[in-house]
């Protein structure tokens, strides 16, 4: 195990930035997920981590030690990770037991020493009884473990996983993500996990990171990074939260009222929230309730309703703001139709810091 501290990591490709001074705290033993769009620069960050990359500003230590900085790079043979990627990567012509083993045999590890590693490595994904099959007898899941046996024979500090899943259909997904969190939970080793994923994310990670454009947007537990987003793009990628104009009012004490549309509605904000009149809040599915049109609720249309098993997804059009459609969850004895004239009303919310990044 290993804390892992990355300090205003920069990397250019020509003129683009791919990272741009991002900072990370991992503590020993956590399992951190990093989240973002295409493009948001999660996969150059793992290079960097790993060592196939050297960026030009930042450093990166693993522990104690520094790997990376402006002086100095640590090649990924000295840095003590593991790496699962998408693609197993396993010899189909050896055995499990040989693939797992093939490193330390290439460091020239004693045979009896190399079979007790492999099998407590095999033992430890489970797979113990599968070590002379070949990858080919195996399901992908299976596969998946053997990669992730292979990462764990050499003992590494740190365990960097590039969108390990991504490969595996959804049945495969969700039992894959049962093995990776009883696995973090029996060896407690530090997990740096890639992800474009949100649930995989929200499943599997002590806390997330969200990149965009390559700048880190806010760092926190999956509970805060739903319930209170740092940011306009957090807000919206998190959950797809909507995003909707209203005049802040009243705030104090993590309170405000919200005007909106007419409406005014009790919302949660920061401590620090000042009154403002061209304020943001992030509203999701659970602080809309369809009512009766009335003088406290939203005239909207009904756009669509999609039917998702024990309830409807509705998208609905409030009347006085027609660029904007607002999603609710209406359970299936209360179906309603497009073109159909509602209320919306809205519980509760949460009011977007003005401010832009999260630092770490």
């Amino acid at each position: 195990m290993a804390r892992l501290t990355i300090d205003r990591l920069t990397k250019r490709f020509g003129d683009y930035r791919a990272l741009d001074a991002v900072s990370l705290d991992v503590r020993d033993g956590e399992f951190i997920a990093i989240l973002g769009p295409s493009g948001c620069g999660k996969t150059t960050l793992l290079r960097l981590v790993a060592g196939f990359d050297r960026a030009e500003e930042g450093s990166i230590a693993i522990g104690d030690r520094v790997v990376s900085s402006p002086d100095a790079h640590l090649p990924p043979e000295d840095r003590r990770i593991g790496i699962v990627f998408q693609s197993y990567a396993l010899w189909p012509h050896m055995s499990v037991a040989d693939n797992v083993g093939y490193s330390l045999k290439v460091a020239g590890v004693a045979a009896p020493e190399r079979e007790r590693r492999v099998r407590e490595a095999l033992d430890l994904v489970g797979l113990g009884a599968f070590a002379e099959r070949r990858p080919a007898m195996l399901s992908g899941g299976q596969r998946q473990r053997v990669a992730l046996a292979r990462c764990l024979v050499a003992s590494p500090s740190l365990v960097l996983l590039d969108e390990p899943l991504a490969n595996l259909d959804v049945h495969l997904r969700a039992s894959m993500e049962d093995e990776f969190h009883d696995f973090h939970a029996r060896t407690g080793t530090t997990m740096f996990y890639i992800t474009h994923d949100q649930a995989e994310a929200m499943a599997l990670a002590d806390r997330i990171a969200v990149m965009d454009k390559g700048r880190l947007m806010q760092l926190a537990t999956p509970s805060e990074l739903f319930r209170e987003p740092a940011n306009e793009m957090v807000a919206g990628f998190i959950g797809n939260g909507l995003i909707v104009p209203a005049e802040i009012r009243d705030a104090a004490g993590g309170r405000a009222v919200a005007r909106i549309l007419g409406l005014d509605v009790a919302v949660r904000c920061r401590p620090d929230q000042k009154p403002v009149t061209d304020g943001k809040l992030c509203l999701r599915s659970r602080d809309l309730v369809l009512a009766p049109p009335g003088a406290d609720a939203l005239p909207c249309r009904v756009r669509r309703s999609v039917y998702q098993g024990g309830y409807s997804r509705v998208e609905v059009v409030p009347e006085a703001l027609t660029d904007v459609t607002l999603v609710v969850h209406q359970p299936e004895d209360h179906p309603v139709g497009p073109g159909e004239a509602v209320g919306v009303r809205i519980a509760s919310g949460w009011v977007i810091p003005e401010t832009g990044a999260q630092p770490a």
